[in-house]
């Protein structure tokens, strides 16, 4: 028993000194293939040279073909957008990056050349920047990603309101973007998160949130020398204005034209009224609405058939009557005023203006232009037939 145990130990100890040769003569025989051949699992970042001579990796990496299929990935927000190296001004180092190559493989040990093999090999390349090169192209793309802000506003449907939010812009920072770059190529890696800054809007909707009543409503007649541009069918825009802000108001019509100056007159006219009943004040001779109260309001000017609606909305103080307008046949409150008129079609028909005081109708006022009027002879301020019923 003791002899056969003794034979045992004595073929353990000669099958471990074999393979302890066997991987010594592998390793030596493996270092002296790296000498001159690269590793098949060897990459320098995205390149493959594996089994590579050194004169043929250093001509792969100087290759035009090679250098033209390099991109990286920048992450601007949401969206991934893939530029080449090349136009960044981004190039391989090829000699530097051979020479790297060499140094961290001629630093291996002999079992080192054994066990390097087991996994995928990555070596950082040595890049090269044109630095001028890559501001410029950095700055390009922030000009061209350039995400403007939304302002908050307020949409007319109809006659009912339509609050929007704000949606906050985005900008790269092209100095920052180049630092960003630069260190993910250095850390071997090709997908970068491009720096932003971020660009708030100039009205949010919690500026707006109180602007919800009808303040004020004046109707003028369009004239055929109206340039207004056409407005969506759904919904109409209102220009908003902050408490002690003004804004300019171009209503693009033609003095010279025929009447031109009496069209101007009836829209200056309307639009001073407008803004007096809601506590605002119109600019004739700098055509601005000014908002010195401590609430926004919107100004919407639209057109309905012939006429034009001139209406600005914001917050109804409790003291004051409630507006509202309705597109009828005949005013909501009769009177012995209004039993006689006469059904309009619907190519007649009729706007009226609604007064409402503690939710009781108190008065109503219909906003159209007589015949007499639009042939040119005034009936009232500036041709406005007003027909009140109380």
């Amino acid at each position: 028993m003791e002899v056969f145990r003794k034979r045992m130990y004595r073929y353990v100890a000669i099958l471990i000194c074999g393979l302890m040769v066997n991987i010594f003569v592998a390793s030596l025989l493996l270092a002296k293939w790296d000498a001159s051949v690269y590793p098949g699992n060897l990459y320098a970042g995205p390149i493959y040279l594996g089994n590579m001579t050194r004169a043929g990796a250093l001509h792969k990496l100087q290759d035009y073909n090679t250098a033209a299929s390099l991109s990286i990935d920048c992450i601007v927000g949401q969206d991934i957008y893939q530029l080449k190296l090349m136009d960044l001004g981004v190039k391989l180092d090829a000699k530097a990056t051979i020479e790297k190559i060499d140094s961290q493989i001629g630093r291996w040990s002999l079992l080192e050349h054994s066990l390097k093999r087991g996994k995928k090999l990555m070596i950082p390349p040595i890049w090269e920047y044109d630095y001028d090169r890559l501001r410029q192209s950095l700055n390009n793309l922030a000009v061209s990603k350039f995400k403007e802000p939304v302002d908050a506003g307020v949409m007319l449907v109809g006659d009912c309101l339509l609050h929007r939010s704000e949606q906050y812009g985005a900008q790269i920072i092209p100095d920052l973007a180049v630092d960003s770059l630069i260190a993910t190529l250095n850390e071997d890696q090709l997908k970068v998160v491009l720096p932003e800054k971020t660009i708030s809007p100039n009205i949010t909707r919690s500026q707006i949130t109180n602007i919800e009543e009808l303040l004020s409503v004046q109707a003028v007649p369009i004239g055929s020398k109206y340039q207004a541009a056409s407005e969506a069918s759904w919904a109409v825009p209102g220009r908003i204005v902050l408490p002690g802000k003004s804004i300019p108001i171009d209503l693009m019509l033609d003095a010279s034209a025929e009447n031109g100056q009496e069209l101007v007159a009836n829209w200056q006219e309307a639009l001073s009224r407008a803004a007096e009943e809601a506590g605002l004040v119109y600019k004739v001779t700098d055509q601005e609405l000014l908002n010195p109260t401590d609430q926004p309001v919107a100004l919407f000017i639209t057109r309905d058939k012939e006429l034009g609606l001139i209406r600005i909305y914001g917050t109804q103080k409790n003291s004051e009557p409630k507006i509202t307008i309705s597109r009828t046949f005949r005013p909501l409150l009769t009177s012995s005023a209004t039993a006689g008129e006469p059904e309009k079609s619907m190519s007649g028909e009729i706007i009226y203006r609604h007064r409402f005081v503690d939710g009781q109708l108190r008065a109503t006022e219909r906003l159209e232009y007589s015949a007499v009027a639009a042939s040119g002879h005034k009936t009232g301020i500036n041709g406005i037939t007003p027909s009140k019923h109380k």
